[in-house]
């Protein structure tokens, strides 16, 4: 009796042991291709940090040089770009010109006073700050995924690299979107609200994000977002002036009538406005904003569709993924360091579908699941591919990574939805 039931045991764990061997060799592998990315990425960035970046050309001056002007008492001529030109670090070249809401120099304004390269470095050194926050925050809600392996995921992530290559804001950007979810997860719309409103700074992500929540009437989430979005408008008033404030949105007018002015190139833009100007640049321009538009509309109008009332599980983390690759591909402006928030959708997309909660989900046809994990693993290895982004870089093609993220969208609308009893009450 003892004989047999021993001999019943070992398989059982002979094939724990094969298990745990199998997931060890995955992670070792794992480690070595984010170590190898990581790797790549800081040779591909800093010496362009140090040849450029600390030396005025990197796109922190653009932040350099309007907190300079308020500095120097001079807001109410904050978006003058003759007035932007005088403040560059570097002259002699086209001006990059300072064009997002007043109140978010208020986090470069302790910058001002300090030579350029010192504020680069520092701004920088910021970042890294804001990216350990994100790595704990996302690492504290995701029980599964730790901070040091978010950590190591976003500096193996070719946008975070070119975030700090240019010491832009898109890291900020990742932790306010973060934070978002965070509070969501623990039932705080209002406040999430709020915490969404402080990135309008970069507006053209935020406002598609947005949308599905007023279009589903989550009013506690809109009123906090209505408020935050009223206090930063005052907070520009008060820093640059009614006025200055016209001029703003008269300069935002001028530059889609003369985007060259602004360096705006829609075929660096991994977005559907993007896709279109990659491959049909010869097509009527009248007739691609249409087209661009009304897929654009489309992907918000799923995302609405695909709308998770409970914010906490899988089909929560699945939809707030979707909802961000969707906002990126609807945005009209935005290039690839902004993709960095899209590390937040990944990381959560494929999360999800590793949980119990997703399993269950297709509990009518489990033949799915599998399925749609490795098709999920399969779009993400693309965004962490580094000489994707390169070679892209270098043919003038990189709105072509609206496809993959494109593909990523519906994958998410279709994982999303509700499979028998167990889904919808999931």
């Amino acid at each position: 009796m003892h004989d047999e039931s021993a001999g019943g045991e070992i398989p059982a764990v002979s094939s724990q042991l094969n298990a745990a061997h199998a997931c060890s060799w995955r992670k070792w592998m794992l480690l070595a291709i984010l170590c190898a990315l990581l790797f790549e990425n800081a040779y591909h960035a800093l010496p362009l940090m140090i040849r450029y970046g600390m030396k005025g050309w990197a796109d922190f001056s653009t932040f350099y040089v309007g907190a300079n002007i308020l500095r120097h008492g001079l807001g109410r001529h904050l978006y003058d770009l003759s007035l932007q030109a005088r403040f560059q670090p570097v002259q002699g070249v086209q001006a990059l010109p300072y064009i997002h809401p007043a109140y978010e120099l208020l986090l470069f304004l302790p910058l001002a006073g300090l030579a350029f390269p010192v504020a680069f470095w520092l701004w920088n050194g910021i970042n890294v700050v804001m990216l350990v926050v994100s790595a704990r925050s996302l690492a504290v809600q995701l029980k599964s995924l730790s901070a040091v392996w978010v950590m190591l995921a976003a500096l193996a992530f070719f946008p975070v690299a070119i975030s700090f290559k240019q010491s832009q804001d898109s890291i900020l950007t990742l932790l306010i979107f973060t934070l978002v979810y965070g509070c969501l997860r623990y039932q705080r719309e209002v406040l999430a609200g709020v915490l969404l409103s402080a990135g309008l700074f970069k507006f053209p992500l935020v406002l598609p994000f947005f949308l599905p929540w007023l279009f589903r009437g989550r009013w506690r989430f809109v009123a906090g977002f209505f408020s935050g979005g009223l206090l930063l408008a005052g907070v520009s008033v008060a820093l640059i002036g009614i006025s200055a404030s016209g001029d703003y949105v008269r300069l935002l007018f001028f530059f889609l009538r003369h985007p060259e002015v602004g360096y705006i190139y829609p075929r660096w833009m991994p977005t559907i406005h993007g896709l279109f100007a990659v491959i049909a640049p010869g097509a009527d321009n009248q007739l691609a904003a249409i087209a661009s538009g009304v897929l654009s509309l489309f992907l918000l109008a799923l995302s609405s569709l695909r709308w998770c009332d409970v914010q906490q599980g899988s089909r929560f983390d699945l939809w707030f993924a979707m909802n961000i690759c969707a906002a990126v591909l609807a945005s009209p402006n935005l290039y690839p360091h902004d993709l960095t928030v899209i590390l937040l959708a990944l990381l959560l997309a494929n999360r999800a579908m590793q949980t119990h909660g997703f399993i269950q989900t297709y509990s009518v046809d489990e033949s799915f699941a599998p399925s749609l994990r490795g098709t999920c693993v399969v779009i993400s290895a693309i965004f962490f591919c580094t000489p994707l982004y390169l070679y892209l870089q270098n043919k003038d093609w990189l709105g072509l990574l609206a496809l993959p993220l494109l593909a990523m969208v519906l994958l998410l609308a279709f994982a999303n939805q509700k499979r028998g009893k167990v889904a919808q009450s999931f």
